[in-house]
């Protein structure tokens, strides 16, 4: 089990697989199953060694941010994969080659959002999303980050941007002259 998300009408599901493919499609092709029910193929994968690795529900306007184990990545619009059926082997979302290495996850991201990167030998780096540009869907991507010798990203994570109200900050005291004052 990799995710488990609520979904409403007008959004979709994208799965995307560490050999880099990702499958999109309508929320309406998941039927509701008891809870000792097996559940339904979200997607095909084309060997043994693949695994999904990132689930998310998104919009057609939304832009997602695809991470490669040895720090590339790119982000791309949802729009620019091609809709297909639940259980299919997808499109390409990344190309995995030796200098990417295998896709680590896949989030849904905006302009005001940040992401934070988790190696394996515990460096922690945050990137704003308004510093990755969108590019198109079959590109190997760009550098995200810089790891050292060995190391590998194990995990991401959205920082999502929260608006904040002038009615939480608190506000300052005035002060009054006091009248005792000669």
């Amino acid at each position: 089990m990799i995710a488990a998300r609520l979904v409403n009408e007008q959004q979709q599901i994208m799965l995307f697989t560490k050999n880099g493919m990702a499958v999109r499609f309508d929320q309406t092709q998941v039927r509701a199953v008891g809870r000792v029910a097996r559940g339904v193929r979200g997607v095909t994968l084309r060997d043994e060694g693949d695994a999904v690795v990132s689930c998310e529900v998104v919009t057609a306007d939304q832009s997602v941010l695809v991470v490669c184990v040895n720090g590339f990545g790119k982000r791309s619009l949802v729009d620019d994969f091609r809709q297909t059926h639940r259980g299919g082997v997808g499109v390409r979302s990344i190309i995995t080659s030796e200098r990417n290495g295998l896709v680590v996850g896949a989030i849904q991201v905006t302009d005001k959002d940040s992401v934070v990167m988790m190696s394996n030998t515990g460096q922690t780096l945050r990137i704003n999303m308004s510093d990755v540009r969108v590019m198109g869907r079959s590109t190997q991507g760009v550098k995200l980050v810089n790891l050292h010798e060995g190391d590998e990203l194990v995990g991401i994570q959205r920082i999502e941007h929260i608006e904040s109200t002038d009615e939480s900050a608190p506000q300052p005291q005035q002060q009054t002259p006091s009248s005792d004052s000669t």
